[in-house]
């Protein structure tokens, strides 16, 4: 017989209902192909030759949810947790005289976690700690934003995408508390991407495509002293197409085992944050990311990059008065690339910012 120390019941009811509209407009293919059109000294056309609307669409979005929480300790080092969330969401979409189009998804998303305390010290080694953990959970995203919802979706029986994530990890103390750790490793799988699939002789959206999410994150904090603490945390990510390949009429795009779009294989962050004296704070921040790539077909490279910043604060009461510098180096990067266009990151930035709290 198990003697159950605790059971807490959660149970939330949010209702939410969002209702929008948007017009949107189309810029004609033909905008840089007016015959005297001068690039030296450009004068934009007269803007119905070559704006128009192609259609105004009004649409609504209705989201339900239902979530439910049970947390129960049946032995002594040992807590469980038990979830549920049950979500709807109501689409429709009007495109100009077209008729309404009405679409809804519905998906139960279950969560089970558990907490074993492996490790509690008491005198001596107080503060010593090593706690362990692991989930489960699943979730779903619709296959179809509001605004892009189309008659020939009701035909298709698009279904929502599934995620499935798997986490597990160690979390603890040591040297009374000064050494704080944790790692984990996690692995996420999102299945039913909407692509191009070639069926019955055309190519059609499908819940065919994979994506897949593994990494493994890491951290530690020191504070060797009262007014020194030092930091450093890392992620280290895999993620990549799964079987993903997208049809057209002009040929097979096959993206399986390539790296996500804008996805890092790592993030480094370390620093110091010092207390000279009471009322004044240093921080010190150093960041490293990898190289990335800007599109799918990873021909867009962004190369990695570091960052170093830095901000002082002084405070005296209710008044708190930060000196900050951010990419204090002016490193130059980019954030952000396609085939074409490149978005650079801001360079050194100085920011000095005055805070007054007022208490009752």
């Amino acid at each position: 017989m198990v003697e159950t120390k605790s059971t807490t019941i959660t149970v939330r009811l949010p209702v939410e209902r969002i209702t929008d509209w948007h017009t949107f407009h189309a810029i004609c293919a033909e905008t840089f192909g007016f015959p005297d059109f001068s690039y030296v000294s450009p004068v934009i056309p007269d803007r119905s030759l070559w704006m128009h609307d192609r259609s105004d669409v009004a649409y609504k979005v209705g989201i339900t949810g239902l979530f439910g929480q049970y947390i129960v300790e049946p032995a002594q080092r040992l807590v469980v947790t038990l979830a549920g969330r049950y979500d709807r969401l109501a689409l429709d979409a009007t495109q100009g005289t077209s008729p309404k189009v009405e679409q809804t998804y519905e998906a139960f998303s279950p969560k089970v976690g558990a907490t074993v305390r492996l490790l509690e010290t008491d005198g001596q080694t107080a503060g010593t700690t090593l706690n362990a953990f692991a989930a489960y959970s699943q979730a779903f995203l619709p296959p179809r934003r509001p605004s892009a919802l189309q008659a020939a979706d009701t035909e298709l029986n698009l279904k929502p995408e599934d995620i499935e994530n798997y986490e597990a990890g160690l979390k603890g103390t040591v040297l009374g508390g000064r050494l704080a750790f944790e790692a984990s490793f996690f692995h996420m799988t999102e299945n039913g991407v909407v692509i191009n699939r070639f069926v019955n002789n055309r190519f059609i959206p499908s819940n065919a495509g994979e994506q897949r999410y593994k990494g493994f994150e890491t951290g530690a904090t020191w504070t060797p002293k009262q007014n020194v603490t030092a930091y450093a945390n890392g992620a280290f990510y895999r993620n990549r197409y799964g079987d993903f390949v997208i049809q057209d009429a002009i040929g097979d795009t096959t993206l399986s085992g390539n790296r996500l779009v804008l996805s890092p294989d790592y993030i480094v962050n370390w620093g110091l944050s010092v207390e000279p004296v009471p009322s004044v704070n240093l921080l010190f921040d150093v960041k490293h990311v990898s190289s990335t790539f800007g599109n799918i077909s990873n021909t867009a490279k962004i190369d990695g990059y570091t960052l170093f910043d830095v901000a002082a604060t002084w405070q005296r009461g209710p008044l708190r008065i930060t000196l900050s510098g951010r990419n204090l180096l002016s490193q130059e990067y980019y954030f952000d690339a396609g085939s074409e266009t490149a978005d650079p990151g801001p360079p050194r930035q100085m920011l000095l910012s005055t805070t007054i709290r007022f208490r009752k």
